[in-house]
This record gives C-alpha cells, structure tokens and sequence, in this order.
C-alpha cells in the first residue's frame, strides 16, 4: 500500500510539472526495476518493519532506478539532467540525429543504452557523447555514426572529474579517417566488445588516463597509448590503413600490458608501418600478441622499442613482415636497456632492401632466449638473422635462426658488430644463403670480449662466393669461441669453419667441433690468437 501511494505522488508530480509547461519528456515512462529482495530490516520501537533492500546500478547500491525511454537528443540530456546525482536507465528507442554533444555531468549513475539496433548519428563535426561527472557510467548497445567529424573531434569523450567507473560495452563507432572514435583522459574506464573504424586513432588513451581495460573489441584504426599507465589491453583484434599507420603505440607509457591482442593487416602506401610501438616507455609487457601481414612502402616493423626499456616481450608469433621498396624489421630494440625477449617466434620476413629477424641497435643488457627465427628475406641487400650492432652486455641463448637468405647480398645468421661483453651460447643456425655473396652463420667485426659457446652452426651456404661457420673480421679482439660445432659449409667459392682474419688478435679458440667443411675447418690468420683441443673432419 505505500509503495501504491508513492507512485500515484510521483505520477501526480509529473503532471502536475506538464501542466506548468515544463515536461522534459517526447517519451516518459518511470520504470520500477525490480533487484534481489534485500535482507528485512529490523524492527523499530514501535515494531514497523525496516525497508526491503534494492538494487543499485553496476554494483552501486541506491534507490530503483527508474527508466526513460527517448527517442531525441533532448530526450536524452533531460533524462541526464532529471536523474541528477541519483541512479537511471536511459534506453533510447529510434534512430536519431545529434544537434549538439549530449553531455553526462551530473554525478549519477547512468546506463545509456539502444534498443535493438539503434544508432546515434553525430549529426556534424561535433562529440556525440562527453562524460564529465558520474558515479558510475555505462553506454551500451549503439551504434554511433562520426562520418562528418574532423582531425580534432572524439566521438566518445571520457574526461571525468572523479575517475570513477566508465563502461563502454557493444558499441559501434564508424567515422571517415578522421579524429578518434574513443577518447579517454580520465583513469578506471573499461572499453569492451566494440567495433570502431576508419579513425585516425581508434582508441586514444591520454595523459591523465591510466588503468583502464581495453578488451576483446574489434578496431581498424589503432590503439593509442601517450602518458598513461596501468592499463591492460588483451584480447584486440587489430587492423589499420591510415597514414604511418600502427596496430598499438605506446608513447611515454609505463606498467602497461598487452597481451594476446591480435594485429593483422596493418598497411601503408607511402610511409611506415608498425604492428607495435613502445616510444620512451618503461617497464611494460608484452605476451601472447600475433602480428601478422604489416606491409609498407617505406619501412615495415613487426615490433620496435625505441628507447624503451625493462620491457618483457615473451611468446609473441611476428609473421610477414613486408617492404616493396626498403626495409623489413621483425623486432627491433632501437637505444633500448635491460630488456628480455623469450619464446617469440618471427618468420617470413621480406625486404626489397635489408631484412632483420631481430635487430639490436645501440641497446645494451639485452636477454634474448628461445627465439625462433625463420625465413628472413632480402631481395637487394642483406638479411640477417640476429643483428647486434653497437650493443653491449646482451646474451642470446638457446635460439634457432633458419633460413636466413640474400639474393643480391649477404647473408648472416647472427650478427655482431662494434659490440662488447656480449655472450652467445646454444644457439642454432641453419640454412644461410647467399646468392650473390657471401654468407656466414655467425659473424664478429670490430668487436672485443665477447663469448661464443656451444652453438651450432650448418648448412651455411654461397652460390658465388665464401661462406663461413664463424667469421671473425675487422679487428676481432680477445673473443673466446669455445666448444661449438660448425657443419656443412660446402659453397660455390671458399669455405671455413672458423676463419680468423690477419687482423684478429688474443682470441680464444678452444674444443670447436667442424665437420664437412670444403676449404679449412679452422684457419687463423693472425699471429696472437690460442687454438687447443679442437677436432676438423
């Protein structure tokens, strides 16, 4: 019987404020949403029973939120407006079309959601929704059309005052290559299951953002990191044609994981292409990701690291990597530190000019283990396996680099230059080719202390020219290359085992293994250089 009276007061309430002229509604219907009966409430004094419990929206406990159905943009900001600090469920109920941005400010909860397949058309170059000040905020089930927007306009603007909850769930956001489709500059936000293409940055999370849950949504314009921490993004699916296009930029980020995000079909035209970037980012994970079919007319990278470090980037699959006209990169750690890199697989690398498997550049205290790389391909330079160029202290162990081949170049499996105190044991090399030069499984030029330990090395292999096991060249000081085993080298020219340039000085050679070697197992030609206990045949 109360509960009676106090929907007749409200009704008479709302009556009464249509018959003063200032009724908010084309369509209003209070909706009683039934929750879980509470516990009773205890009796008072006068022995009335307490208030049953109720529901609250999105785990906040409040009063029944009531409903309103609208069917215009002015509908839906005096629902906002009416709800107030309290709780509602806005459900918009056709079609319509924005005459301005639909502003979320009042403090409350809100869920603003379609009926069926419903959609919100930005109307012009304007944000179709600008979250300020909530308690707790959903938007679900829409479809948002931003075809009109401009390089600077967010379709879905997050900028809360609070950094409470913000979900966006099942939403579909479609521009023309322009602005973002979901803007976040506030922490706490969850963005899942969405569809958004054909953005200039699909999602972009900016520098007052960070733990935020970007999961499981489909997206062909990019993930945007810049300044924002704590986040996870897991489960993506990737795609993006725009101009210097990335699958995920982490820019100036740290403490971020990516994980199981799949980037495929990133493509350019005229500029680089990236399936990811950390720029400037410290401390962030990478495990689980795919990224396959990035192709570039300029430079195309299946990940890179620019001065990024204590990155984890562990059992990640980076597969056709494609160039036309320069370069092709699998993982590139470029000024990067102190980063570990295990169980990743890179394969079917191809560049018109120099293909990399892994690069190392200028990058130091670098852990690579169990890598797989296979299928590197450079049809007018040189392929490499493992590049380690101008980098110290780095270990590679355990990996396997196969089929490693140069049709106008050089071919090498790994490869160290001006390097220092770098150690590389247990590595596997096979199938290194060069059509046109020569081709070497591990090779060190101008570099000092570094150890090379039971790796093996076969199948090495020139169609003109030398090909070497273990080449050591230009100025190979006090290096040690202790029990491994050279294999196969059998090339059109000359080939060696292990071949020690004039210039190679107080290097170590020590219980190496070469067998089937078509020139000499081992040849040294400086005079300063110990050689002991090995076996040629």
């Amino acid at each position: 019987m109360e509960n009676k009276s106090l929907l007749i007061g409200i009704i008479a309430i709302i009556i009464g404020a249509t018959g003063l002229g200032i009724g908010i509604f084309s369509v209003i219907n209070f909706q009683v949403v039934e929750g879980p009966q509470g516990p009773p409430g205890q009796d008072g004094d006068d022995g009335i029973d307490g208030i049953d419990g109720i529901d609250g929206i999105n785990g906040t406990d409040g009063l029944n939120a009531p409903g309103y159905f609208c069917n215009s943009r002015v509908d839906v900001q005096n629902a906002i407006d009416t709800i107030g600090s309290g709780s509602g469920t806005i459900t918009i109920t056709e079609n319509i079309t924005l005459d301005s941005t639909i502003d979320i400010d009042q403090g409350g909860d809100y869920i603003i959601q379609g009926e069926c397949a419903i959609t919100v058309d930005c109307g012009d170059d304007r944000t179709a929704f600008n979250i300020i000040d909530v308690r707790t905020c959903t938007i679900r089930d829409l479809k948002i059309n931003a075809t009109e927007i401009s390089w600077i306009t967010n379709v879905i603007f997050i900028n809360t005052t609070n950094d409470n909850p913000v979900y966006i769930q099942n939403v579909q956001v479609i521009g023309d290559d322009l602005g973002q489709g979901i803007m976040v500059d506030s922490n706490n936000v969850w963005i899942q299951n969405c569809y958004i293409t054909d953005f200039f940055m699909g999602i972009y999370l900016d520098k007052n953002s960070g733990s935020c849950h970007i999961l499981d949504n489909s997206i062909e314009s990019g993930i945007y990191l810049y300044s924002s921490d704590y986040n996870t993004l897991s489960g993506n699916n990737i795609k993006n044609h725009g101009y210097e296009p990335n699958g995920i930029s982490v820019s100036w980020s740290d403490y971020n994981t990516l994980s199981s995000n799949v980037i495929d079909d990133v493509y350019s035209d005229s500029s680089n292409a990236r399936g990811i970037v950390l720029d400037h980012a410290e401390s962030n994970t990478l495990s689980g990701n795919i990224i396959g079919n990035v192709y570039a007319e300029s430079v195309a990278y299946g990940i890179i690291l620019y001065y990024s470090n204590l990155t984890i980037l562990s059992s990640n699959r980076v597969n056709n990597i494609y160039s036309d006209s320069s370069n092709a990169r699998g993982i590139v750690l470029d000024h990067a530190e102190s980063n570990t890199l295990s169980g990743n697989i890179i394969g079917n690398v191809y560049g018109e000019s120099i293909a990399y498997g892994i690069r190392l550049y200028y990058s130091n205290l670098t852990t690579l283990s169990s890598n797989r790389v296979n299928n590197i391909y450079s049809n007018s330079s040189t392929a490499y396996g493992i590049q380690v160029y101008n980098s110290d202290f780095n270990t590679l162990s355990g990996n396997v680099i196969d089929r490693v081949y140069a049709v106008s170049f050089s071919a090498f499996g790994i490869f160290v230059y001006s390097s220092q105190y770098n150690t590389l044991s247990g590595n596997v090399i096979d199938d290194v080719y060069s059509a046109s030069l020569s081709a070497s499984g591990i090779y060190i030029s101008s570099s000092q202390y570094n150890t090379l330990s039971g790796n093996t090395v076969i199948n090495i292999y020139s169609n003109s020219s030398t090909a070497y096991g273990i080449f050591l060249f230009d100025t190979p000081d006090y290096n040690t290359i202790l029990g491994n085993t050279v294999a196969h080298i059998n090339p059109v020219g000359s080939g060696y085992g292990i071949y020690l340039v004039s210039t190679a000085d107080y290097n170590t050679v020590i219980g190496n293994i070469t067998n089937d070697i078509k020139s000499d197992g081992i040849y040294d030609g400086g005079t300063t250089n110990v050689l002991a206990n090995n076996i040629e045949s």
